[in-house]
């Protein structure tokens, strides 16, 4: 299979969104993650696997309503300090995602899931699917809530 360029990827997401995408890449390259970008119908998707254990921890997807990323942390970590100060969008995202079954009941879920994550919004819990719990849109507004949840989900800090 043919490696696609990176630049393929900047070139089709908004001028507004390429200093963003850049430094996440960054980001997670430094930090031990590798990328895989993939042409799909909407656009180009971008995928961070750990180099450690070939799990994915974050993705660009472009999508008709635009471009998302989806962080995948590899372990549950503590949120809720971080969800206190999202944006009502960022919120309404997390609220929406899929209720994860394994943490209700681990005999419902594929074994080999790795469980969702549980946190508290505005009072209430929340247990989300891992892969639909932190998914939001790339925006402006969004853009630092975004590069704080990267950094204390996967551990890693940003240095660019």
């Amino acid at each position: 299979m043919k490696e696609i360029p990176f630049d393929n990827f900047i070139n089709n997401i908004s001028e507004a969104e390429t200093p963003f995408a850049v430094k996440i890449d960054n980001m997670l390259l430094q930090g031990n993650c590798l990328h895989e970008i993939k042409e799909g119908a909407s656009g180009y998707s971008v995928t961070y696997k750990s180099s450690s254990t070939k799990k994915t921890v974050a993705a660009f997807v472009c999508r008709k309503t635009g471009l998302k990323i989806r962080i995948t942390p590899p372990k549950p970590f503590s949120c809720d300090d971080l969800c206190a100060d999202l944006p009502d969008n960022m919120k309404k995202d997390m609220k929406r995602g899929n209720d994860c079954k394994r943490l209700s009941d681990a005999s419902v879920c594929n074994q080999r899931c790795l469980m969702g994550y549980t946190f508290t919004i505005d009072g209430d819990l929340y247990q989300k699917c891992r892969s639909m719990a932190f998914l939001f849109s790339v925006t402006e507004e969004n853009m630092p809530y975004i590069t704080k949840f990267i950094q204390k989900g996967l551990g890693i800090e940003a240095s660019v």
